[in-house]
C-alpha cells in the first residue's frame, strides 16, 4: 500500500505474483480445464513494465529459452482485502498481452488480457 494506505490495485481481486513480487492485478481469471494449459486474465492493471518486459523477452527467446519460464502465485483477494483462495502458477510464459488503451489509476498500465501458457497450475489454498 502506498504511504496513504491506498491499495493501487483494490480494485482488482485477482493479484499475479511473480518470483514473490506482485505484477498486475486483474478482474477476471479464466483458469485451465486441466492442471497444465492456458490461464487467461483480463481488465487489468500494472505498475511496472515487467509483464511488457518479460513478454518482449518470451517473443525474441522463445518460451523454452533461460529466464523465460517463470513460477508464482495467484491470489483472490475478497472485498475486505483479506487473501481466499490461491493458485500456484508453474513455469509460465506469456502467450499474450493485450494492453487496454489509456492509464489505469495511479497512471498504471491498463491490460486488456493476459494468457500464460504454464505447465502447472494448482489450489493450494
Amino acid at each position: 500500500m502506498g504511504a496513504a494506505g491506498h491499495d493501487p490495485y483494490g480494485a482488482f481481486p485477482f493479484r499475479l505474483m511473480i518470483e514473490g513480487v506482485t505484477v498486475a492485478a486483474f478482474t477476471r481469471a479464466a483458469l485451465p480445464v486441466a492442471e497444465a494449459g492456458v490461464l487467461t486474465l483480463s481488465l487489468g492493471v500494472a505498475l511496472s513494465s515487467y509483464l511488457h518486459d518479460w513478454r518482449a523477452l518470451a517473443v525474441k527467446a522463445g518460451p523454452d529459452a533461460p529466464g523465460v519460464r517463470r513460477s508464482g502465485v495467484l491470489c483472490l483477494i475478497d472485498h475486505d482485502g483479506d487473501e481466499g483462495a490461491r493458485w500456484t502458477v508453474r513455469d509460465a510464459w506469456p502467450i499474450r498481452c493485450e494492453a487496454a488503451s489509456g492509464l489505469g489509476s495511479d497512471g498504471a498500465a491498463a491490460i486488456e488480457a493476459l494468457e500464460l501458457g504454464l505447465s502447472s497450475l494448482s489450489r493450494i489454498v
